[in-house]
């Protein structure tokens, strides 16, 4: 842990560090259109957890260039250790929380480039011969987000598309009567609010552009009620659901491939499979065919089961629910 005071004598209450594996220089606007994979750059949302994990795997083996925002930076850990070494060089990682705002964290991104123009009491210290910025960022806000996103463009330079797959797939606390306040506010703050706010923020590096891509991963459990207990989970599922469509409704024409992929089932690693469950491996290539071929927009992808997913993947497309007359 790493504590620094900073003017007013105030004292960071919880550190975090990340570790940029790879830095990308800034480059000009080309025309992406005849960009390769390794000139695209996939900022995956989310991408530490059980599905954004087979989706980053996925990407990096199909030579995309990848950056992951997540809270946990054990997490990154373990995704560093998961994906194949032949394309770590190609992962960057950042710790961030860019919606909960009930986690307001005070933390350091570790960068060797140099300081983030705009954020708040930079320091600049040494390790040994090694010579690194730690920046202080107050997340959990728009703000916060904005910090996260000029540091992650200092990174890689620059982001073509992005996959968001926030939250969590699973809540089973008991019936409402049961329930309080905070614990609603917590779960649509968890799926509905990061999912807000990462798009406010992110969006714009992408929207005006008709060869990047915006993908939506959310689930179905938002159409009914998974079984008893659960009924938070439907409320917070359906409110990610209905912005999600609210999206393509409020911006038909955007230039950006804006599409969506629907879970309808479980997703689980190899070890942990279930009957009727996704691979998440298998699901990552999916969505990471769906990125490589950017030909669809305003379109949601409803995956039910692992033949669906053979679909997407051997044929290029699924049978598509197109969300706009």
């Amino acid at each position: 842990m790493i504590c620094l005071k900073v003017p007013g004598g105030t004292k960071c209450s919880q550190t975090q560090t990340v570790s940029l594996i790879k830095t990308v220089h800034l480059f000009s606007p080309v025309d992406l259109s005849s960009m390769s994979n390794a000139d695209r750059v996939v900022l995956a949302l989310g991408g530490a957890g059980t599905v954004g994990s087979g989706i980053v795997k996925a990407l990096l083996n199909k030579g995309f260039k990848v950056a992951v925002i997540s809270r946990d930076n054990s997490r990154l850990d373990k995704l560093r250790g998961f994906v194949s070494p032949s394309t770590r060089d190609n992962l960057t990682t950042l710790v961030g929380n860019v919606g909960n705002t009930s986690c307001q964290k005070q933390f350091y991104i570790d960068t060797s480039e140099s300081i983030v123009e705009g954020i708040p009491y930079p320091q600049k210290v040494v390790y040994g011969n090694t010579s690194q910025t730690l920046l202080l960022v107050f997340l959990g806000s728009e703000e916060g987000a904005e910090v996260v996103k000029q540091a992650l463009l200092k990174s890689v330079g620059k982001v073509t598309d992005i996959v968001s797959s926030l939250g969590f797939s699973w809540w089973q606390g008991g019936p409402p009567h049961n329930q309080t306040l905070k614990e609603l506010h917590w779960v649509i703050e968890t799926l509905l609010f990061s999912t807000f706010v990462s798009w406010k923020v992110f969006f714009p590096l992408v929207r005006d552009d008709p060869n990047c891509t915006y993908t939506f991963i959310t689930g179905g459990a938002g159409e009914k009620l998974l079984m008893p207990g659960t009924g938070f989970l439907t409320v917070g599922a359906a409110s990610t659901l209905a912005f999600c469509q609210v999206l393509r409704e409020e911006y038909p024409e955007v230039p950006c491939k804006l599409n969506q992929v629907k879970i309808n089932t479980g997703v689980a690693p190899p070890e942990r499979m279930a009957p009727g469950y996704l691979n998440h491996l298998d699901l990552g290539e999916s969505v990471a065919t769906l990125v490589e071929r950017k030909n669809t927009s305003h379109t949601v992808f409803p995956v039910n089961c692992p033949a669906d997913l053979k679909t997407v993947i051997l044929e290029g497309n699924l049978q598509r629910c197109p969300s706009l007359p």
